[in-house]
């Protein structure tokens, strides 16, 4: 039986990865977890150079568990600034979600964020639109 998600089509998640092994699998699952999924979860791997990590990375990217489609960027070591605004700079969303590979989020996380940057530039800007006519 296949499980519907719904997915936020306004937000993507990016992780940075360095050496992190089964963290970013972690890292991803809690993402994979959430209430309302990401449209896409990309991985920027910083110069990762331990076999563990790499595996992990290499696996993420053959799993058919996944209901999110991921994509991996493999760059030189630049540190985690660097790797961070190579991920957003590939978002195609207005919203991003931005994770180290040791974090995970709760399950209610993106939706709750969502509906909370939704109302407040989305909902109050209508009000005042409204409000301030004649």
């Amino acid at each position: 039986m296949q499980i519907e998600h719904c997915i936020a089509k306004d937000i993507e998640a990016v992780i940075t990865s360095y050496n992190q092994g089964n963290m970013i699998l972690e890292a991803v699952y809690s993402l994979c977890n959430q209430t309302m999924l990401p449209a896409r979860i990309i991985i920027v791997d910083d110069g990762s150079t331990d076999k563990k990590s790499l595996d992990v990375l290499n696996n993420i990217k053959t799993n058919p568990t996944i209901p999110v489609s991921i994509f991996i960027i493999q760059q030189p070591n630049g540190g985690v600034s660097a790797a961070r605004n190579t991920g957003i700079r590939k978002t195609e969303t207005p919203m991003v979600l931005v994770l180290d590979g040791d974090d995970k989020v709760e399950p209610s996380y993106i939706k709750q964020v969502r509906q909370l940057f939704l109302f407040k530039y989305v909902g109050n800007y209508t009000k005042r639109t409204y409000r301030n006519r004649p």
